[in-house]
């Protein structure tokens, strides 16, 4: 039995706190399908696996998630004896939490190749910069969210030497991000390391069900690409998080959601919705991707004030937990 803790000496605790490094003790395959299964799973540890793999090119991590089955560079839920995995504490549980290993967990033979998912109906957004590429995944699966939850989604993780990141950015980077419908539009973020030329790709599976993606918007320099045309291609700027929305038609981004009204003043940015409890969060990046300013929004009232510290132009995103999602260029004055 581990105890499971919440580590506090991270540098960014909210990507990084919760994690914890565990190890098979059998001198067998331990089966992560049953340990999540025993009956004995603490709520707040999330059903993803996370390991280092350093024969993927210079070394990447892999990961499997037991609830929806789903595989990221070739993880299964075979851990080999003496092989050491990550998974993080989703929700600060007051203390520690304790995770069993049993024999009835225990499995024989020899570990199989990367198991087909359960997972269908994916879209993928892949990038590509200098011969490197990275890729996120959006699944269809029921009971998810847009928003991160830790029974279904993967987050992106360190790789070592950093070449190009693609990541839906709602809270926190998830590389695989499960939602319960493809509520348009679906907000992904490229971050690399390098100046230079990122070419975008935007596929969807062969099992695909539902409204396909068609178009996608930058939302640095508001330009709406269709799909139809191609790949899109930008000019990324190093150490500079570039964002994007998914869109299935051309007004997904405004039209869609809830009317909301959002204007500046000094110092301030004001908030007015059509109803109460439309979004949860207003987050406010500036024109690098670097976030500035998260705030909880307040369901009682319609009306809502962010007070800022600077000047300049920025980018609000609001986000809802059934999937709403809006964003908007605005310019906080002196």
């Amino acid at each position: 039995t581990y105890s499971v803790g919440n580590p506090a000496d991270f540098v960014d605790p909210s990507e990084n706190a919760g994690w914890n490094f565990l190890f098979n003790p059998y001198p067998s395959i331990l089966d992560w399908d049953l340990v999540e299964a025993g009956g004995s799973f603490p709520a707040q540890l999330s059903g993803t696996i996370y390991f280092w793999d350093a024969s993927l090119g210079s070394g990447a991590y892999a990961s499997y998630n037991a609830a929806t089955s789903t595989s990221v560079n070739g993880a299964t839920e075979k851990i080999t004896k003496g092989q050491a995995v990550w998974i993080q504490l989703a929700s600060d549980p007051g203390g520690t939490v304790n995770l069993p290993f049993t024999d009835a967990m225990r499995s024989v033979g020899s570990t199989p190749k990367a198991k087909s998912s359960k997972v269908t109906s994916k879209i993928l957004v892949n990038a590509k910069q200098n011969g490197k590429s990275d890729v996120l995944h959006f699944a269809h699966f029921g009971g998810a969210t847009l928003n991160y939850d830790h029974r279904f989604d993967h987050l992106e993780m360190d790789n070592g030497d950093f070449t190009l990141s693609v990541h839906s950015d709602v809270n926190r980077k998830l590389a695989y991000n499960c939602v319960g419908q493809y509520r348009y539009p679906l907000l992904f973020t490229v971050l690399t390391p390098k100046n230079g030329t990122v070419q975008l790709s935007i596929a969807v599976d062969e099992t695909f069900v539902g409204e396909a993606p068609l178009y996608v918007k930058d939302l640095t320099t508001e330009q709406i690409h269709s799909l139809a045309d191609g790949d899109y291609s930008f000019i990324a700027s190093a150490g500079q998080n570039h964002r994007f929305l998914l869109m299935h038609r051309k007004d997904d981004d405004r039209s869609s959601q809830p009317a909301v009204t959002i204007g500046s003043g000094p110092g301030k940015l004001y908030l007015r919705f059509s109803d109460y409890g439309i979004y949860d969060e207003a987050l406010v990046f500036d024109l690098s991707g670097k976030l500035v300013k998260r705030q909880k929004l307040d369901g009682l009232t319609r009306e809502s004030e962010i007070l800022m510290e600077r000047t300049g132009v920025f980018i609000v995103n609001l986000l809802g937990s059934n999937g709403e999602n809006y964003s908007q260029k605005v310019v906080v004055m002196e």
